[in-house]
């Protein structure tokens, strides 16, 4: 796929894998960052980057990055595995207007809340607390045993 992404985007770079410094320094060169896992990624720190910096994402659905990047407000989304998706994705890219307003957009939206470790941690809390809610929790000493003063559920 390298060589058709080369002849549709010959002023695009193909870096590979990145220390973390090397990451930063490419991404303030970058005009978009594209994120074409080919796994089901749990997190695209990466892409997180990308739009904190103001560069929009083209990222693969199905991966965490989707949860961040929002199909044409701040990068665009192609079908996974999908070469021809991610082919028709890019090419839109050729508009600089476009370009520009998902780059502003990925700014905005990504200040406005964010990636800290406070939210991590409070989104986290809101997800433990929503699925505890919804447990039905046994009466006490209907199926526990009692070790050394604690309770353990059975």
């Amino acid at each position: 796929m390298e060589a058709e992404l080369r002849r549709l985007n010959p002023g695009a770079t193909f870096t590979g894998w990145l220390s973390p410094e090397r990451v930063l320094e490419e991404l303030g060169k970058a005009r978009v960052f594209v994120f074409p896992s080919v796994y089901r990624e749990t997190f695209g720190l990466s892409a997180a980057e990308a739009l904190a910096r103001g560069i929009p994402v083209v990222a693969s659905r199905g991966t965490a990055a989707e949860e961040f990047v929002l199909h044409g407000r701040n990068g665009l989304l192609f079908d996974h595995n999908s070469v021809d998706d991610l082919t028709a994705q890019l090419a839109l890219l050729n508009d600089d207007m476009l370009v520009a307003r998902l780059g502003a957009e990925a700014y905005r939206l990504y200040w406005e809340r964010p990636l800290t470790t406070e939210a991590h941690l409070e989104s986290l809390q809101k997800l433990y607390s929503s699925v505890t809610r919804h447990q039905e929790r046994p009466p006490l000493g209907s199926s526990s045993m009692e070790r050394k003063g604690s309770v353990v559920q059975a």
